[in-house]
C-alpha cells in the first residue's frame, strides 16, 4: 500500500535529521524536525484509519452492494484512498529525488526554504486527508448503518454462504426437460460412477462459477442413485463444519425415521464420524459432496468413507483446481465453456420458448448473437440474459445490450447471476483480491503477456516478501493461485 511506502521513507529522513541536527546550525533546524514529527503522526493515523477500512471491505458480502448509501460511501472512500497515494507519490519524489539520498535532502532542507515549503504543504494536504477519513467514519455511523438495517439491505457479516445455503444457486437449472451442452459429460460421469472398480473411488467435477458443475452432477445423480443402496447429497460451501456436514449426511443415509433413533445432538466429532463410518460399513453408497472451496474441506472428514468393496462412488464439485487434484488425473472432470452452437440453443431455448420451434425472430439476431457472445459460453449467464429478454420488444433488447453492465447491478433477475459470479471474488485471500482487481483497468479482452502483469504487481506494491523467494517468484505463486481459482484465463 502506498502509507506502507511512506512510512518508510519517513523513518529514513526522521533518521537523518537526527544525524544532521547534530552537526548543523540553522534557523530552520527548528521548524524541521516537528514538520517530520508531524508528517510520521499523520501517516501513522491514516495508515490505521486505512487498515480498519480495509478489514471492514474484507468482511462485506455480495448483498452490501445492493445498498445505494453503501455504494456511494465506498465511492468517496476510494476518492479519498487515491488522494492519499498521490500525496506519498509527490512525497517519495520530493525526497528520492535527491540523486545523493536521504540526508543529503536533510541538507537542502536546511539551505533552500522551498523545500521546506513543499514539505509543510505534504503536511498540510495528509492533515486535510486525515480529517476527510474522519468524517467519512461519522458519516458511515450517521447514514449508512441506518440504511444498512433495513429489510433486505446486506449486513457486514461473514454470512453470504449462509444464504447461498438457503438459496439454491443453480438449481433450476437441472429442472428444464431437455438440458442442452452436457451429454458427452454426462456419459462420462456416468461411466466413472458404474464402472466395475470393487474399490471407493472419488470423482472431481470443476469448472469456473456458472459453468453448469451442478447441474451435470445433479442430473446424473438422479438417474444412477438407485443403483447404490443408500446416497446422499451434501453442500459444502465456504464455511463448512466438519460435525455439521457428518450429521447432515448421516440424517441424509438413514431411511424410515432411522436417524431419530441415532442421538447424535451430545456427540463430538469422534463419535459422529464413528457413526457414520459403521452405517457405511459392507454398503454400495453414493455421496455427492457440493459446492468445496478447498482441500480440508474433504480431507477432515475423508476417514469416514469406508472402503467396503462395494463399488461405492463419491462425488466433489468444486471452483478450485487443488480440490479437483484430491482425484486421480483419470477421475477428474473439468467444464469448459460451451461452443458456439450449444450456447446459441441454450439462449434460443429461454429467449423465443414462445416462438414456434424456439426460433429467433429476424430483426433480433444480430442483438441475440452478440448478447450471446458476451456469454462467453457461461451457462448461467445465458440462461438468465435469455428469460430476462423472453417476450421483449425490440428496442428493450438494445437497451439490455448496450447497458449490460447496469443491468447486472440493478435488474432483479440477473442480480443471481451476479452474486454467483462474485462469490468466487469474495472468497479470495486478500492479497489475491488487489491482484484481481487491478486488471479491471484494463480493456475487456485485453491479452496480457505473465511476465508483464507479475512485473505491474511488484511495482504498485502488491507482491510482499516471503521468506528466501524474490518477489518475481511470490507473484508467479499469486498468479497460479488465481488460475486455480478460476479467476484468470490462460
Amino acid at each position: 500500500m502506498a502509507e506502507a511506502a511512506i512510512l518508510a521513507a519517513l523513518e529514513l529522513l526522521g533518521q537523518a535529521v537526527a544525524t544532521e541536527l547534530v552537526t548543523l546550525s540553522s534557523s530552520h533546524a527548528s521548524e524541521i524536525a516537528p514538520t517530520i514529527s508531524n508528517l510520521e503522526s499523520r501517516m501513522n493515523n491514516i495508515t490505521m484509519e486505512l487498515r480498519v477500512i480495509q478489514s471492514l471491505l474484507d468482511q462485506m458480502d455480495i448483498h452490501d452492494q445492493s445498498n445505494k448509501t453503501m455504494v456511494t460511501w465506498l465511492l468517496e472512500v476510494q476518492k479519498a484512498a487515491d488522494r492519499i497515494k498521490g500525496i506519498g507519490d509527490e512525497f517519495i519524489h520530493l525526497v528520492g529525488n535527491e540523486k545523493f539520498g536521504k540526508r543529503f535532502y536533510v541538507k537542502s532542507l536546511f539551505k533552500e526554504p522551498k523545500s521546506l515549503i513543499a514539505l509543510k504543504q505534504i503536511a498540510s494536504r495528509l492533515e486535510t486527508a486525515e480529517n476527510s477519513l474522519k468524517l467519512l467514519g461519522e458519516l458511515k455511523e450517521r447514514w449508512v448503518s441506518i440504511t444498512r438495517a433495513e429489510p433486505g439491505a446486506g449486513s457486514i457479516t461473514n454470512n453470504a454462504n449462509q444464504r447461498s445455503v438457503q438459496e439454491p444457486v443453480t438449481a433450476y437449472l437441472t429442472d428444464e426437460p431437455g438440458i442442452v451442452g452436457i451429454d458427452e459429460n454426462r456419459e462420462k460421469l456416468t461411466n466413472l460412477i458404474n464402472s466395475k472398480e470393487p474399490h471407493l473411488s472419488l470423482t472431481s467435477v470443476w469448472g469456473m462459477g456458472g459453468i453448469g458443475k451442478t447441474t451435470l452432477v445433479t442430473n446424473v445423480f438422479d438417474r444412477e442413485k438407485e443403483r447404490f443402496s443408500c446416497h446422499a447429497w451434501i453442500r459444502i460451501g465456504q464455511e463448512y463444519k466438519p460435525d455439521g456436514i457428518i450429521r447432515n449426511l448421516i440424517s441424509e443415509i438413514c431411511s424410515n425415521g432411522q436417524s431419530n433413533q441415532i442421538k447424535m445432538d451430545h456427540m463430538d466429532l469422534r463419535g459422529l464420524k464413528e457413526t457414520l463410518r459403521k452405517l457405511l460399513q459392507q454398503t454400495k453408497y453414493l455421496i455427492v459432496l457440493d459446492d468445496a472451496w478447498d482441500q480440508n474441506s474433504y480431507q477432515r472428514i475423508g476417514d469416514v468413507f469406508a472402503d467396503g468393496q462395494q463399488g461405492s462412488r463419491i462425488i466433489i464439485t468444486t471452483r478450485n483446481a487443488g480440490v479437483a487434484s484430491l482425484a486421480r488425473e483419470s477421475n477428474r472432470l473439468e467444464l469448459t465453456p460451451l461452443p458456439v452452437k450449444e450456447s446459441w440453443k441454450i439462449f434460443s431455448n429461454k429467449a423465443f420458448q414462445f416462438e414456434q420451434n424456439n426460433v429467433c425472430p429476424p430483426p433480433l439476431i444480430k442483438l441475440a448473437k452478440q448478447i450471446v457472445s458476451k456469454c462467453n459460453g457461461l451457462p448461467l449467464a445465458l440462461v438468465c440474459l435469455g428469460s430476462l429478454l423472453c417476450g421483449k420488444t425490440e428496442s428493450e433488447w438494445k437497451r439490455v445490450h448496450d447497458q449490460l453492465p447496469w443491468e447486472l447491478e440493478n435488474n432483479t433477475t440477473l442480480r443471481r447471476l451476479k452474486n454467483i459470479l462474485n462469490l468466487s471474488f469474495i472468497y479470495l485471500p486478500k492479497h489475491l483480491k488487489q491482484c484481481f482487481l487491478y486488471c479491471c483497468m484494463f480493456p475487456e479482452n485485453y491479452l496480457l503477456a505473465r511476465k508483464k502483469l507479475i512485473r505491474l504487481w511488484i511495482a504498485e506494491g502488491f507482491v510482499e516478501q516471503i521468506g528466501g523467494s524474490t518477489l518475481e517468484e511470490i507473484a508467479e505463486g499469486y498468479l497460479s493461485e488465481l488460475i486455480n481459482h478460476n479467476m484468470y484465463e490462460l
